[in-house]
């Protein structure tokens, strides 16, 4: 009889993961963060009624390299898809070290337009490294009367 070796090679991969993501700019890796905040009010006063939306939020890199003249982009439009009010705005703070978030509030005037004229809001995170992910956002006021 004959005598039968078996012999078995496991291998075993060792991974590592720092959990700061790439070092390169990927736009994917830079996003708004869960579910922003949006106020609207009327303007008093004037001939045309003008509102005004604040947004506030926050962005999230998963990056691994710091990120420095972060700012939101935000563009308001209405039912028809026309852009009604626009502007940028800096976040807090302006400069983040890897896997790091901020803070950004933008007050958006809406000349000609009441707040409840608003049906979709975008926010782009912006820094001097790149432009992250659009995040676009409906909204639905309630009626009154």
């Amino acid at each position: 009889m004959k005598g039968l070796l078996c012999i078995c090679v496991a291998m075993l991969f060792a991974c590592s993961d720092t959990g700061t993501g790439s070092t390169t700019f990927i736009s994917g890796d830079l996003t708004v963060a869960g579910n922003p905040v949006i106020l609207g009010e009327n303007a008093t006063g004037g001939a045309n009624p003008s509102g005004f939306l604040r947004i506030s939020g926050n962005f999230d890199s998963k990056l691994g390299l710091a990120l420095t003249g972060l700012k939101a982009n935000v563009r308001v439009m209405n039912a028809s898809g026309a852009v009604i009010g626009s502007g940028l705005a800096a976040c807090s703070p302006d400069a983040i070290g890897p896997a790091s978030s901020c803070t950004f509030l933008a007050v958006i005037a809406l000349v000609s337009n009441a707040y409840t004229d608003s049906r979709q809001v975008e926010i782009t995170p912006i820094s001097d490294q790149g432009t992250g992910t659009l995040r676009v956002i409906s909204v639905n006021w309630p009626t009154t009367g």
